[in-house]
């Protein structure tokens, strides 16, 4: 049980990783051109590798064998660790997150009373520079609760583990 909640654990993981990046890649590749400049920092893109890399390798590999885990075949040494369902529920994930991301980058602005020119400069004084900044911030944050769900999201794999909170503990 445990040697194949090993294997689980590692496709838990890069399901997560392959989902932020495949995430911050399109955000960054559709957003810039909308933006005018690129919707993260250098310094935050760092940040999100970093902090996504370390914690979510640490609470992924310490997560404790489900019951589940022996109603399957033994594994065979040239089994894909990336199968089809971990492939869906990537593709699924990274739909959602684009699409908010879209959305926040979008009408986020007219929702949250953000009046900005585009081409604006951040780093500009005035009214409009301060609101790019609000805006810019709030995508960063809207991205990075998107990936905690996420990170709660992988904990389960295939079409029957439905319950993302069971043994959260």
């Amino acid at each position: 049980m445990w040697g194949r909640n090993i294997y689980h654990n590692i496709g838990r993981f890069l399901q997560f990783q392959v989902t932020v990046n495949l995430s911050l890649l399109l955000t960054v590749a559709i957003g810039s051109p909308i933006l005018a400049e690129s919707p993260f920092s250098a310094v935050q893109l760092l940040w999100i590798n970093l902090i996504m890399d370390t914690l979510a390798c640490l609470a992924l590999a310490t997560e404790k064998p489900l019951a589940s885990v022996l109603n399957g075949p033994p594994f065979k040494d040239d089994t894909n660790l990336l199968t089809p369902a971990i492939w869906r529920q990537i593709l699924g994930m990274t739909f959602w997150n684009v699409s908010v991301m879209l959305i926040v980058i979008l009408i986020g602005p007219s929702i949250l009373g953000l009046d900005y020119v585009y081409t604006t400069s951040a780093n500009d004084s005035d009214e409009s520079g301060q609101n790019k900044l609000r805006h810019l911030t709030i995508i960063f944050n809207v991205f990075v609760f998107l990936q905690i769900y996420n990170l709660t999201n992988c904990r389960k794999i295939g079409r029957r583990d439905f319950n993302i909170l069971e043994g959260i503990h």
